[in-house]
């Protein structure tokens, strides 16, 4: 309790503001790759991200920094042999990176470009700019959109809410915004179980579903719906929620709480003593209003006493 409690009053403080709901950082997204030296090139040379060097040695996956809070974790074949035969993870939708400036934005898209022609050559990655919004296709199919921050975004990623040791050399600002697809006429209910299971603040925009969250507002989930849904091949993200022993009972009493045998050595959340012990748990669906399971997406959900939470007074573990 006293870590989450500090960190409330160092945000109380003079820090930016918490937003409504539960959701405080969106922290990072996990993709199988085919290829981890692929991968170096685009997160680290390409966007720019940094190599956590505090999970190099320890862990079966790059980690890399996207600025002072977020991260991707990418495991190859060389971390999990399964992975070879396997292939990458696709993303189903598209995931937002902000820079400071522009001037960044395009640094980005030179360098991407560079490794499109050379060392990425003949891979499926692509750089195109419309009308100003950089679109990124990664080596493995994943898209990204690239663009300057926003004041809300620039204030919510911003440092002074606390850095991930090691991310000093991290170029983008954070991950804004990760957007998947929903079946038809779905966005509704989608939103409405962010908001009744995770206690989010939601909002419905035509065939989209946002959540938002962040500090300062400054990250969003979107769910766009599709007539036809892309199949899902494991990925995952992980957040930090604020109100975390509330939306655990709730996800315990609906029968979502799943443990996924791949990472069991991390956490094996069943119960409320699993939960204090690991500090997270996951889930994977996504139900309607009279409990089908409209669609499938890993969710790492953590409380802020998890010892990699970056924010606050908790900013300085690595």
């Amino acid at each position: 309790i006293l870590p989450c409690l500090l960190f409330f009053l160092y945000m109380s403080a003079g820090c930016s503001s918490l937003a409504e709901g539960s959701l405080l950082l969106l922290e990072h997204v996990n993709l199988n790759v085919a290829s981890s030296s692929h991968a170096r090139s685009f997160y680290i040379r390409g966007l720019g991200c940094c190599e956590d060097p505090f999970r190099a040695a320890k862990c079966k996956s790059l980690h890399c920094n996207v600025g002072a809070h977020c991260q991707f974790h990418t495991a190859g074949p060389e971390h999990e042999s399964y992975i070879a035969e396997e292939g990458s993870q696709i993303w189903r939708g598209h995931l937002v990176l902000v820079y400071k400036t522009n001037k960044e934005v395009i640094q980005a898209a030179n360098r991407l470009r560079d490794l499109a022609s050379t060392d990425l050559k003949g891979t499926a990655m692509t750089v195109e700019d419309e009308d100003g919004v950089l679109r990124v296709t990664c080596p493995f199919g994943n898209k990204f959109i690239l663009r300057e921050a926003t004041r809300h975004e620039a204030e919510g990623l911003d440092e002074k809410n606390g850095r991930r040791k090691g991310s000093e050399g991290s170029e983008p600002l954070g991950i804004a915004s990760v957007v998947l697809p929903c079946p038809d006429g779905a966005a509704k209910e989608v939103a409405d179980f962010y908001k009744s299971y995770l206690n989010m603040k939601t909002r419905v925009e035509g065939r989209k579903a946002i959540i938002e969250g962040g500090l300062a507002g400054c990250q969003t989930m979107e769910y766009h719906e599709t007539q036809e849904m892309p199949a899902y091949t494991g990925d995952h993200m992980c957040m930090y929620i604020s109100d975390f022993e509330s939306v655990f009972n709730k996800c315990l009493d609906a029968g979502l709480v799943w443990v996924n045998p791949r990472f069991v050595h991390l956490d094996e959340t069943r119960s409320w003593e699993d939960a204090l012990k690991y500090k997270q748990f996951r889930f994977k669906s996504i139900l309607g209003q009279d409990g089908r399971v409209i669609m499938e997406q890993e969710h790492e959900v953590r409380m802020v006493e998890h010892p990699s939470f970056p924010l606050g007074t908790c900013a300085e573990k690595p």
